[in-house]
């Protein structure tokens, strides 16, 4: 089918499909040297955090019964900001074993959390994604580190653009979108209890 022909563009917009584009355009500059693959990976990986921490977000607002609306904050260290303060267990990794009562494999489910320093490296992407990266850092062509911190090339990013896919990786394997709720459902289990021993 031709896919020009189809009403809708065919674009996956969650944090997996983000990553996997910014992994694959980090390749490509690797191997080739593709200066347009670089920023496209900084783009999509930046794109990625954010999905993720929109996710998680979401998921935790509706676990906790609240209206799923849009969020103002669009960077890293104030989503997650956003996040902790709508579940404070959004830090803390989870693995949840069910195993069947008559036998049978254990399902084993996870929340990996977003860290801080993903949060944090969302900020830093930054700086590569806009026209003043250039003027800030003349030598930027060059195809090797430069000892000097205040002028910088893209090699000089190339490691943070490999921990923030690192990282996303992480953030992303878990197959849940928030911490499970046991407190509340152990608190009722033990009130339950203590009205019938009373």
């Amino acid at each position: 089918m031709d896919k020009s022909s189809l009403p809708f563009y065919q674009y996956s917009i969650n944090s997996r499909a983000f990553l996997e584009r910014a992994r694959s355009q980090f390749d490509v500059f690797i191997t080739e040297d593709s200066v347009d693959s670089f920023f496209n990976a900084a783009l999509q990986l930046r794109f990625g955090i954010e999905a993720r921490l929109t996710e998680y977000i979401h998921a935790a607002m509706r676990a906790d019964a609240q209206e799923v609306r849009s969020i103002p904050e669009y960077t890293g260290t104030k989503l997650l900001k956003r996040l902790v303060s709508v579940d404070e267990d959004s830090l803390t990794g989870t693995i949840v074993r069910v195993t069947p009562v008559e036998g049978g494999a254990t399902i084993e489910l996870r929340f990996t959390p977003v860290t801080p320093r993903l949060a944090a490296i969302h900020g830093m992407l930054g700086e590569l994604l806009h026209y003043k990266f250039f003027e800030n850092n003349p030598q930027w062509e060059y195809k090797m580190p430069l000892t000097n911190k205040e002028k910088r090339t893209l090699k000089d990013f190339q490691a943070l653009l490999a921990e923030g896919i690192s990282q996303l990786e992480v953030a992303t394997s878990g197959d849940l979108l928030n911490n499970p709720k046991f407190k509340h459902l152990v608190s009722e289990v033990i009130d339950e209890i203590e009205r019938e021993d009373a």
